[in-house]
């Protein structure tokens, strides 16, 4: 997928996070409709905190790289545009503006410059079409896939593949729950993602 990406931007104008609807005016209604298409989507609260985490990790991995090599430290504080990965990730981007490296998470989601970022909005939306509506036919829900997965090779006419796993946690990773000590992070969260919460019925309590 990710050597992919390159090849599918420039045919297409796609990338791997296209939302349902950019994929269906690409294909034409015909094709669309033809296929059966399955989303995913997780626990909001889980989401925000991947979203942290994972900007986190690349930058901090930036700024080692940075101090490895003197000879460009310095441009490290004249990247205003940010033209190069990581920069360009609007989570970085977020991070960069609440304190870098020493961004709290709660800084982190108030960022201005996760606004109209889909990584940081409604799911429900990237799966539906103009008027909210659904435009998949089933959703997966992350925190089952375990449980469904059998159900969804049958449906794909595959056999019954093991469900690998992909990036996952390193080992003594945080519950997602401990970067909520503060509520009105959880209460800013909920607010943020509150389409996502009522549609898809994940509980508002931690």
């Amino acid at each position: 997928g990710e050597a992919m990406q390159d090849s599918y931007k420039k045919l297409f104008g796609l990338r791997k996070h296209s939302t349902a609807r950019e994929v269906k005016e690409v294909v034409g209604d015909v094709i669309w409709n033809e296929f059966f298409k399955f989303g995913t989507v997780r626990n909001p609260y889980s989401l925000a905190v991947s979203q942290y985490t994972y900007s986190l990790q690349h930058l901090l991995a930036a700024t080692q790289r940075l101090k490895m090599k003197p000879w460009i430290e310095g441009t490290f504080q004249n990247l205003d545009h940010y033209n190069t990965w990581p920069y360009t990730y609007p989570g970085v981007q977020a991070l960069l503006a609440t304190g870098g490296v020493n961004s709290k998470f709660g800084d982190f989601i108030r960022s201005g410059k996760l606004a109209g970022w889909e990584g940081f909005s409604s799911q429900r939306a990237q799966l539906g079409n103009c008027q909210g509506e659904l435009i998949v036919d089933q959703v997966l829900k992350v925190e089952a896939l375990d449980g469904l997965w059998s159900g969804l090779c049958e449906r794909l006419n595959l056999d019954a593949i093991p469900l690998g796993r992909e990036n996952p946690s390193k080992d003594g990773a945080l519950d997602f729950r401990y970067f909520y000590r503060n509520p009105e992070d959880q209460a800013f969260v909920y607010e943020r993602f509150r389409e996502d919460f009522d549609f898809f019925g994940y509980a508002r309590d931690l």
